[in-house]
């Protein structure tokens, strides 16, 4: 096996192996609505055959506010189309990258992690999740939403797909 295609094959995600993965890179922008919370989302659809792996989150709003994330299973309304493959092999991801905004916040009461940032600024850069690392399972997803109203964010996510083996 030629180095090119030992290194595709195999990769290191928090200390376990994942063969074959494929990596994917969401981009998002969700534009402020009035008297609404932007949300956008990352979702594993059932019956994928998949399992997902966040490994970071970086969002930027356009002022200071903080931005929840959170389990959040149900598609969000718009799915988006800014989703970058950089693995090797070309292949489409199966997780969707979705957006809403709606006047109720779904995550105010349960969350992973609420972190203020300064306006048009990342989380000091990418937020590598080796505390809180994801894994959605198929018909799992998780969410960002700002907690304030008409407020836009945008920025990216970056996962990794696997096969699914129940156990």
């Amino acid at each position: 096996m030629s180095d090119h295609l030992a290194l595709q094959a195999h990769t290191t995600l928090w200390g376990s192996e994942i063969v074959n993965d494929r990596v994917f890179c969401g981009a998002f922008l969700r534009a402020a609505v009035a008297s609404q919370y932007g949300k956008i989302q990352l979702l594993n659809p059932v019956g994928s055959n998949r399992v997902v792996y966040v490994m970071y989150v970086n969002p930027i709003p356009q002022t200071l506010m903080s931005i929840r994330i959170g389990r959040y299973d149900t598609a969000l309304g718009t799915n988006l189309t800014t989703v970058s493959n950089t693995a090797l092999d070309g292949a489409a991801p199966v997780a969707t990258l979705n957006s809403d905004a709606s006047v109720t916040q779904e995550l105010a009461a349960s969350y992973f992690a609420v972190t203020r940032s300064i306006a048009n600024g990342a989380w000091s850069g990418l937020m590598p999740l080796t505390h809180i690392p994801f894994r959605l399972t198929p018909g799992m997803g998780i969410m960002l939403e700002g907690d304030t109203v008409n407020i836009a964010f945008q920025g990216s996510i970056y996962w990794a797909e696997k096969v699914y083996r129940p156990s």
